[in-house]
């Protein structure tokens, strides 16, 4: 190869990871409050079972396996 092809193939390689590094961080941003979302769902849900076990009758707290 002639040392303007290896330049060139080398200025691809840097702009097409720049290039995937940018949609990577877009999808992220994207992404995020999604994750969030589904972290506060969680917590609520885990409350729910929490009152749910404090509340239930003493026959009924102990869980089958």
């Amino acid at each position: 190869m002639s040392p303007v092809q290896d330049l060139y193939a080398g200025l691809r390689k840097i702009v097409t990871i720049e290039d995937r590094n940018v949609r990577l961080a877009d999808d992220l941003r994207r992404l995020k409050p999604d994750v969030f979302g589904h972290g506060e769902r969680f917590a609520r849900l885990e409350g729910k079972f929490e009152l749910l076990a404090a509340t239930a009758p003493a026959r009924r707290r102990k869980l089958a396996e």
